[in-house]
């Protein structure tokens, strides 16, 4: 038996709300309505679902009565109302969308918006205000794409976001390849002094910024190594891709990830940088002390990883156990 979900996404960040509904879509009974509600301000081309407002042609946003009443009407149809993004879930969600009192409430959380400073967090990426205790109050059931946050007392579970798996032969170079949306967040200060400390080493940086999507996976699919971040405590988006071409990642990983993860990350290949320049100067060297077999060992496990922990199958299958479990309460 399937259900009915409406996703509800407010900016749809790397495309991954609309991944997440494909996949649940293409693996379970499960019938997924997905829509968002403004448009991602970043310079590439993730695929996403078209937004919901408009532009009214000077600059504002605006919303048609039409778009309205076809989402109230998907809304109450569904069994589920699911909320992706880092904002406490509020019936108020957008002007004229009404969301019966009677329809249970996920709330999916990710980002930079819900992270908090007090448990571990950096400061350049953590900027949750909202207390826990009102995404509770709000919710049936909360998850978090990101381990590290998912605090004791938000009382949730851990869900990866998915990508779609492919087959892939891994021809390294020798460029170590980094792609910050925002060098701040990603800590690229930190990664560029401690590759600079690497004296002797025959490697390049290769500094992916303002490109396109696809011309960032064709640039990084060959490369050495691919560092990720370090201040977030866990691995993004581009990690993910990374993993998924072959390429060896390198992150950031804060010890709650561990803490935190319900046992998923316990195949994790991912190469711990830590967050300072000398944690990441001494996990990159390390990394470049090995073999090529043994390089060539971390891409398949990185591979492998990927289908396990983040394929569309696996992250269909799991969010179908957790819709059952909501309604089933």
């Amino acid at each position: 038996m399937g259900y009915r979900i409406i996703m509800i996404s407010k900016v749809d960040y790397a495309g991954s709300g609309y991944r997440m509904a494909e996949a649940i879509g293409l693996n379970t009974q499960n019938h997924v309505e997905f829509f968002t509600a403004t448009p991602m301000a970043v310079p590439y081309d993730f695929t996403t679902t078209p937004t919901i407002a408009k532009d009214s042609g000077d600059g504002a946003l605006i919303l048609h009565i039409l778009d309205v009443d076809a989402i109230n009407g998907l809304i109450e149809r569904s069994d589920i109302v699911h909320f992706k993004g880092d904002d406490v879930p509020s019936k108020a969600f957008l002007p004229g969308i009404v969301i019966p009192d009677d329809k249970p409430i996920i709330v999916t959380v990710h980002g930079s918006a819900f992270r908090r400073i007090s448990r571990g967090g950096s400061p350049k990426v953590s900027w949750g205000t909202s207390p826990i205790a009102e995404y509770i109050e709000a919710s049936d059931f909360r998850t978090c794409g990101d381990p590290a946050m998912n605090y004791p007392e938000y009382d949730g579970a851990f869900t990866p976001v998915p990508i779609e798996v492919k087959d892939t032969t891994w021809k390294p170079d020798n460029r170590i390849v980094h792609t910050p949306s925002t060098r701040s967040k990603k800590g690229t200060a930190k990664f560029l002094e401690a590759c600079s400390t690497l004296k002797g080493y025959d490697f390049e940086i290769d500094l992916i910024e303002n490109v396109s999507h696809a011309e960032v996976i064709e640039r990084r699919k060959n490369a050495l190594l691919f560092f990720d971040q370090c201040e977030a405590g866990f691995y993004g988006n581009a990690a993910i891709e990374a993993m998924n071409e072959g390429v060896p990642t390198a992150c950031g990983m804060a010890p709650e990830a561990f803490m935190w993860d319900e046992g998923k990350l316990s195949d994790c290949p991912v190469i711990n940088t830590g967050n300072t320049v000398e944690s990441i100067a001494k996990a990159i060297k390390a990394y470049l002390d090995l073999s090529l077999e043994k390089k060539q060992e971390m891409s398949i496990l990185s591979t492998r990883y990927v289908k396990k922990i983040h394929s569309y199958e696996a992250v269909g299958k799991m969010w179908d156990k957790i819709y059952k479990e909501v309604l089933c309460k």
